[in-house]
């Protein structure tokens, strides 16, 4: 029979082989936490999920601040009140700690102030054209209808700079903060990552 390798028990062996006595090692956990550490389980344990909370915790909301960041995906359809909208999912780079944070943006371009911002966004935001020259995205899509603009996945990558600020609110009778985009501007870097 091949005995399963268990890092654990080869090194309780070595210590004891040594003469060195160490703590059994526990997963501690708590509904609701994340830990790093994983469970000792193996094909034959038996799922046993009743503390086990239904969903992540969610993290701290993104501070206050000026963040490079690419954009990772775009969306576009009617919300429930049947203006078309713009979903912008941005991915923070270049930043000591928050790196792989995640900014959302929703920008409706039907309105006075979405469409300025949709125009600040596409002139602000650089990505490379045919020829792997930096452009703006402006530039990139031309004059072409939001449909296509999604879809043709030209936003995708693109590098622009968003400033975020914290503003309480509710949602459903929860409080809730969400992270409202103050200005736009070129990235840090106009050297592709």
């Amino acid at each position: 029979m091949i005995e399963v390798y268990d890092p654990d028990k080869v090194e309780q062996q070595v210590n004891q082989a040594q003469g060195v006595t160490t703590a059994p090692k526990a997963f501690t956990s708590k509904p609701g936490h994340v830990s790093g550490e994983v469970k000792p389980i193996d094909e034959n344990t038996m799922i046993s999920l009743d503390e086990t909370p239904d969903e992540l915790p969610k993290g701290p909301p993104i501070p206050n601040g000026t963040y490079d960041v690419t954009i990772e995906s775009l969306k576009g359809h009617h919300s429930k009140a049947g203006n078309y909208t713009l979903y912008f999912t941005f991915r923070v780079y270049n930043h000591p700690t928050l790196n792989d944070r995640v900014i959302w943006w929703n920008i409706v371009p039907g309105t006075e102030f979405g469409e300025v911002r949709f125009k600040q966004l596409l002139s602000r935001s650089l990505t490379t054209n045919q020829k792997g020259m930096d452009v703006t995205l402006l530039e990139r899509a031309g004059a072409i209808n939001y449909g296509n603009f999604v879809n043709s996945g030209v936003a995708i990558g693109a590098r622009t700079k968003l400033t975020t600020k914290q503003k309480a609110g509710v949602y459903e009778g929860e409080p809730v903060i969400n992270i409202n985009i103050t200005d736009v501007a070129l990235p840090s870097s106009n050297s592709f990552m």
